[in-house]
């Protein structure tokens, strides 16, 4: 059983955030990396993301990806990373996402920029289809889905549109993302049993500061904001806060980290 798998941040900033990278992650065990959404301009946080840490993860190690909800910030980059697959590696890469988004994925956000191409030197014009650019997975709920070396299991989230949160696990020891929601007691109490579990806060309709703040002290101790605004003063938070730029161990620890590695 594995005692241990790494999580690269991308970014912790919302989607207006004028600091922070948008909120995204590598996780990474045995030299599979999985991309947990893919917000632009992904080869550029890609690249900040290593040179804080020293642990650079490139676009053509990017293995699979997995789409949360289809939020511009979450989900921008996703055609770079076709492109890139297909252009530049000659391959097609993975999408992993819930049975609702896989359904409008393509049509209602791929299609416009994807869906014709034209030869510039002959004028021709393809009209393509999803296959052509990617494989798609749906994950299922109620049980695991097996990415990579990763066990992963979803949960509808409570958002405007349809979205899910993740627990990932790598042999016993599991990584727990809420994604976009609001404060909902049902979705931390599934999250709950997780080593280490990723909160998104905002205003309106996401999770408040003050409610995560009041769960009891066992889920907080293993609690790291996400998401978060600018003006939120990480040093006083009353929650940890995630550091963008640094790679985490994911253990099982007090709470949940092994180790962080960040400049």
């Amino acid at each position: 059983m594995s005692d241990s798998f790494e999580l690269l941040v991308l970014g912790v900033g919302d989607a207006f955030s004028e600091t922070y990278n948008h909120t995204s992650f590598v996780v990474m065990s045995g030299g599979f990396r999985l991309l947990i959404d893919a917000p632009e301009p992904l080869p550029k946080i890609l690249r900040e993301a290593g040179d804080s840490c020293g642990v650079r993860v490139t676009l053509d190690e990017i293995d699979d990806v997995v789409i949360t909800h289809l939020h511009a910030d979450h989900v921008s980059g996703f055609e770079t990373y076709c492109y890139h697959k297909k252009y530049h590696q000659g391959r097609l890469g993975t999408a992993h996402t819930s049975p609702e988004v896989a359904e409008v994925l393509w049509d209602q956000r791929l299609r416009g920029a994807m869906g014709v191409t034209t030869d510039v030197a002959t004028g021709k014009v393809s009209h393509n289809r999803p296959e052509d650019y990617y494989r798609l997975r749906v994950l299922d709920y109620g049980h695991e889905n097996a990415i990579g070396p990763f066990q992963v299991s979803t949960r509808r989230a409570i958002h405007p549109i349809p979205t899910i949160g993740l627990v990932i696990r790598l042999g016993d020891v599991s990584l727990g993302y809420s994604c976009d929601t609001a404060y909902d007691p049902e979705h931390i109490a599934w999250l709950s049993g997780c080593d280490m579990i990723l909160h998104e806060t905002g205003e309106g309709l996401h999770a408040s500061i003050t409610r995560l703040a009041e769960l009891p002290g066992e889920i907080r101790r293993k609690l790291w904001l996400v998401h978060y605004r600018d003006d939120h003063d990480t040093g006083r938070s009353p929650i940890q806060c995630l550091r963008q730029g640094c790679l985490y161990t994911v253990a099982k620890r007090p709470n949940g980290v092994a180790k962080v590695q960040c400049a």
